[in-house]
């Protein structure tokens, strides 16, 4: 079976059941299917293909994927203030050793990728210590495996917000779409040929 975008244009709550009625059918077939929604992929694809431009990119299950390309924990960390970020980072890197990259800090919760076994262990101790939390004001912390959308975006090389601004930055030197109409219509309309020039 091939399936192109199946669930585009759906509702979450439909989106969800047609992927619960494809994960039965998949049962003893194969099905290719191509997606943009890599929760999608992950959640319905033993092995998934990343695409771009036109050139297969790495093919491989989603544990694959992960382990290959995205190596690492996020720890998604809650401070009750925000002036505890910069303490907490200066102690990671400074005193206690740990390698990280912080990937975002929005508001009064911040986000790291670590990579390194050692240093995932050390932390995950640290923050389940009731000390170390009221030390730094940590109210709850979340971590996880790195998304597989993030793993797409660094195997293109890209992020598309950072690829495409505006629809001016889209270049559009000269576009020529056709409409085939059936034979009914033509009589009515004739062909539509619409021609794009920038």
């Amino acid at each position: 079976m091939i399936l192109d975008e199946p669930t585009a244009g759906l509702d979450p709550t439909s989106r969800r059941k047609l992927w619960e009625l494809l994960k039965k059918v998949k049962l003893g077939k194969s099905i290719i299917m191509s997606t943009h929604y890599m929760d999608e992929a992950e959640f319905l694809g033993d092995r998934i293909a990343i695409i771009h431009e036109g050139n297969v990119k790495c093919v491989g299950s989603s544990q694959f994927l992960r382990d290959k390309y995205g190596k690492g924990t996020s720890f998604e960390i809650a401070f009750e203030d925000r002036e505890y970020i910069k303490l907490f980072n200066d102690n990671l890197s400074n005193n206690l050793k740990i390698s990280f990259k912080v990937n975002k800090i929005k508001a009064d919760k911040s986000t790291y990728l670590v990579h390194k076994y050692e240093d995932i262990i050390k932390l995950l101790h640290l923050l389940e210590d009731e000390s170390f939390k009221n030390e730094y004001s940590i109210n709850n912390f979340n971590l996880s495996q790195v998304k597989l959308e993030d793993i797409f975006f660094k195997i293109i090389g890209t992020h598309y917000d950072d690829k495409i601004k505006s629809i001016d930055d889209v270049d559009i030197a000269k576009t020529e779409i056709n409409l085939n109409l059936s034979d009914d219509i033509k009589s009515t309309v004739g062909s539509i040929n619409i021609n794009l020039d920038k």
